[in-house]
């Protein structure tokens, strides 16, 4: 579901900014502060299609009057809570550049916990991969980047999704070993099973809890990639009872979970046949990755 929101509508009234890019970069930052200062340096960067360590020495860099009104237009979406990832279409996640857009989930660091765990542990030579639920394809091919043996399949419901994924796959060079398709994962009757490791991001908001969520999150990333239902464990129920037809023996899981979720979870996993190898703690010190490993 795509937000019905347009970030101009309520904006607030901007000055006309200033055109040298000292001064407009200076305009950017008080428009708005408090937020950090390089999101007007990394808007304005985006604009001239630079880098933005360049700006701190270029600082008299000449800015025409068609991008000093696209930056005001990128400032204004940026008031009114349009995260910085959506205007650039980009997001870093583990040591990539990801495309992002309207139609998969804005990466987030905490999930790189997931690249973390599997990378400790040391998943066999020439191991196959699912991920599910792939939305921008971050965690499968951040994997598949950092272990140059694995080969590994993405899936998503939405095709735009898809499409996203697979342009990912194209910049980073791993269109030869990264396969995406179409499904849906409450019904996993693909032809490529069995794999040694399963990755997922699976929705887990509370259902009751997603108008509470920051607007940078509410109004734009995808609710199908948020609502997890009414206890936000909808999606765990769909997909862990269907692991052990999709993994060999002692293949590994790697799910990443919610606040509060990580006992309920566990057991789901240990009642499909999986043994609880480690609960791995995200930046913030809460539990986000549980690793299972099949053993029926």
């Amino acid at each position: 579901m795509t937000p019905q929101h347009n970030p101009l509508a309520h904006s607030p009234r901007l000055q006309d900014p200033p055109t040298t890019l000292a001064e407009l970069l200076a305009w950017g930052q008080a428009q708005l502060a408090p937020r950090p200062a390089r999101e007007a340096r990394l808007l304005i960067a985006h604009v001239l299609a630079c880098d933005p360590i360049r700006l701190l020495t270029e600082d008299e860099m000449p800015v025409t009057k068609a991008q000093a009104a696209h930056y005001k237009n990128l400032i204004a979406r940026r008031v009114c809570h349009e995260p910085v990832a959506r205007l650039i279409r980009r997001r870093a996640f583990w040591q990539h550049t990801f495309l992002v857009t309207r139609d998969v989930l804005d990466p987030r660091p905490d999930s790189e916990t997931l690249i973390e765990t599997a990378l400790e542990a040391r998943l066999p030579d020439q191991a196959w991969v699912l991920d599910l639920g792939t939305g921008s394809g971050c965690l499968l091919l951040s994997l598949l980047q950092a272990r140059p043996d694995l080969v590994g399949v993405g899936v998503d419901v939405c095709p735009r999704a898809l499409k996203v994924a697979r342009y990912n796959a194209s910049q980073m060079g791993l269109t030869g070993r990264a396969t995406f398709h179409q499904g849906d994962w409450r019904n996993p009757q693909w032809s490529f099973a069995p794999f040694h490791a399963i990755l997922s991001n699976p929705p887990y908001i509370r259902r009751a809890a997603l108008q509470t969520l920051a607007p940078e999150v509410r109004l734009y990333d995808p609710v199908r990639a948020l609502d997890g239902g009414k206890d936000g464990l909808t999606a765990y129920r769909q997909i862990i009872p269907r692991f052990a037809g999709l993994l060999h023996r002692d293949g590994a899981v790697f799910i990443e979970v919610g606040a509060g979720q990580s006992e309920a979870v566990t057991d789901m996993m240990r009642a499909a046949g999986l043994d609880i190898a480690g609960i791995t703690q995200d930046l913030g010190g809460h539990p986000r990755c549980i690793h299972g490993i099949f053993r029926p």
